[in-house]
């Protein structure tokens, strides 16, 4: 889930619990025919993690740190249309909004104990019910299915049936003007049966809730102590991004694989949005079909973002977008935050009057992108200003991927060699 938010990866601290899961599935493991999966989780292997945990170091120092209280949440649904947009449940009850379709589908929320959470809602709504087998609501079409073939013959095991998904991007369920948002699995199963959005009613909101405990900093008590660590890191922070920009511009270049460009020009055409998510850069209802043409994956490039991108942009030209862009599959970009400012300075998408938000434009800017030198220039327009910021390097493996022809020419390339 870190790469749904846009992190290129995430570490987290285990403990006891998270051993108590690994034993478990190490010796699930071993009584499997699957050779594979015998070999990849072992009561030894769990032995070398715990032997060599992965921890921060004591005088680590962090860009941005962040807390959370998790004594203070309550059941959240996110959306529509964004992970980024979440809304307690007990507010959008009264709201009544109307569910067409339930998806218990996911790769994240479709374990057994998931279902089995689920199952339990249809339940509960049976035995209120005097025993009678609950219908789910008239035009709510449910889809149910397992996350995984062992997570299905468990459910099948208990007879339980039911999960939830964790994108909700636009034109992810289908239609761009569909409003999809994202739940547990109880409050998907609570949701079908009524035809609204809404809980099983396990949840009470406690009379003194007043929202999530959450903010920048760790939560600690402001002591002088705690304040001076932090401060001290702050300024290590600082220090530490200064330096990089005000690096030699004589440092070492970047080696060019052959048949990877040296310099990579454009005109700039500006997406004015932040968090362009996957779905919206390219539909997923697209990915998984193996008969769609170049041309046709070219054309649906960016629909679900702004159905007239395809008209708009022309074969050459470098696409600037805001921050997080790819942010479900933490995509990695070139990263030039001046150059966003300056665009939205210049150019506002905001709509005055009757006008509508301009989703895609043609700036008449250029960018210019030296890959040995690891430098950008950028004009503004013609007569404009001209102005150039390091960056980072682009690795040889991301340039021989590139310079095949992609990562399947790649694949087949690297499968000849072993030939």
């Amino acid at each position: 889930m870190v790469c749904e938010w846009g992190g290129l990866a995430g570490l987290f601290p285990i403990d006891r619990t998270l051993e108590r899961w690994l034993r478990y599935k190490a010796t699930e493991a071993a009584m499997l025919e699957d050779r594979n999966t015998r070999e990849r989780i072992t009561h030894e292997r769990v032995d070398e993690l715990f032997a060599n945990p992965v921890t921060a170091d004591p005088d680590a120092v962090y860009a941005k740190q962040l807390y959370l209280n998790l004594s203070s949440l309550s059941p959240y649904v996110s959306g529509p249309n964004s992970v980024k947009v979440a809304t307690p449940l007990h507010e959008l009850v009264p709201q009544k909004i109307k569910v067409d379709r339930a998806y218990i589908v996911s790769c994240t929320n479709s374990r057994a104990s998931d279902i089995k959470a689920a199952a339990r809602v249809f339940r509960d709504a049976a035995e209120a019910n005097g025993g009678a087998i609950p219908k789910i609501a008239d035009g709510v079409q449910l889809y149910i299915a397992a996350a995984s073939a062992p997570e299905q013959e468990a459910a099948e095991a208990a007879g339980d049936c039911a999960s939830t998904s964790n994108r909700n991007f636009k034109g992810r369920m289908g239609s761009r003007d569909a409003k999809a948002y994202l739940a547990s699995p109880e409050v998907v199963a609570a949701s079908a049966l009524n035809g609204v959005i809404t809980g099983p009613g396990i949840y009470k909101v406690p009379e003194d809730w007043s929202g999530v405990d959450a903010g920048y900093g760790t939560g600690l008590a402001h002591t002088t102590e705690n304040e001076l660590s932090r401060f001290v890191q702050q300024l290590d922070s600082l220090i530490d991004r200064v330096e990089f920009a005000a690096e030699p511009s004589d440092k070492p270049t970047t080696d060019i694989l052959p048949g990877f460009p040296e310099k990579i020009s454009g005109e700039i055409v500006f997406c004015d949005t932040d968090n362009l998510d996957t779905d919206a850069i390219y539909p997923g209802k697209l990915t998984y079909q193996d008969n769609v043409s170049r041309k046709d994956m070219a054309q649906a490039c960016f629909c679900n973002y702004d159905p007239e991108f395809n008209g708009i942009a022309r074969p050459n030209d470098i696409i600037v977008s805001g921050s997080n862009f790819g942010i479900n599959n933490a995509l990695v970009g070139l990263e030039v935050p001046r150059l966003v400012e300056r665009l939205r300075a210049h150019f506002s998408s905001l709509p005055t009057g009757t006008e509508k938000r301009i989703l895609t434009r043609r700036t008449g800017w250029f960018l210019t992108w030296d890959v040995r030198r690891s430098l950008v220039e950028v004009t503004e327009g013609p007569g404009g200003e001209t102005w150039t910021e390091q960056v980072g390097e682009l690795p040889a493996n991301v340039q021989e991927i590139i310079a095949v022809g992609g990562l399947e020419a790649w694949i087949k390339a690297e499968l000849a060699k072993t030939a």
